[in-house]
């Protein structure tokens, strides 16, 4: 589980970095960046990063339970 956190994390860097170079091409004129785009590029990379971490750490644990359980069915006679 710890794996696919860590790369969770870095998928959402990733994802945010993206994101915010698309951000920046849009909305970015010249030296003007609005009080409101500071504040999103400041918090979007570590935010993203968290909220993916979390989603495939939830994901993998899922999976984990439907395997498990799928196992357990295969072990029946029948």
């Amino acid at each position: 589980m710890l794996g696919v956190g860590a790369l969770g994390l870095i998928g959402g860097a990733l994802l945010a970095l993206f994101i915010q170079d698309l951000l920046a091409v849009a909305f970015v004129t010249g030296e003007n960046v609005p009080d409101a785009l500071t504040i999103i590029f400041a918090y979007l990379i570590p935010v993203v990063s968290i909220v993916t971490a979390v989603a495939a750490g939830v994901i993998d644990r899922r999976l984990a339970v439907r395997r498990t359980e799928e196992d357990s069915d295969d072990d029946r006679p029948g």
